[in-house]
């Protein structure tokens, strides 16, 4: 039974730089043609799942994600900045393995690790049980699971 209030994640869809490996964080690159069928799968996917609202970065990748599932299933869609993607610095486009490689790296908490100084520091969360809250009398809960997987 899904609850009455819920939070759904959804990474956007794919992008050149995606395919290639590459560390992409603020570089603002559109959806290739695999991103555009895989947002259009989720749409299908999440019809009928009770989305009332979708709240997306400004980046195009997942902007145009969200347009493309909010179009789909007719809810309305936000854009906020607070939740645009970390900025990795002088590590924009370069490829991950390659760096994971140099630095010795096997895993994506060893990659944090090596993140330059001139980009965002990471700030990982400690793991338990956590509450979003947001304006008005009503309190979200939600159980906030993320999973971060390297390939090379």
């Amino acid at each position: 039974m899904t609850p009455a209030r819920s939070f759904y994640g959804l990474r956007h869809g794919a992008t050149d730089w995606n395919r290639k490996g590459l560390f992409q964080g603020r570089t603002d690159n559109p959806l290739n043609e695999d991103g555009l069928r895989q947002a259009h799968q989720a749409a299908s996917m999440l019809r009928g799942a009770g989305i009332s609202r979708i709240i997306a970065s400004p980046l195009l990748r997942a902007a145009r994600t969200a347009e493309i599932i909010a179009d789909a299933i007719a809810v309305p869609l936000t854009i906020d900045a607070g939740i645009i993607e970390l900025d990795f610095g002088s590590f924009e486009g370069l490829p991950v393995g390659d760096l994971m490689i140099k630095h010795g790296v096997t895993s994506a908490t060893g990659l944090v690790s090596i993140l330059p100084a001139d980009g965002e520091r990471w700030r990982p969360w400690p793991s338990g049980r956590w509450l979003a809250s947001r304006h008005g009398s009503t309190v979200i809960p939600a159980t906030i699971c993320c999973s971060f997987a390297m390939t090379r």
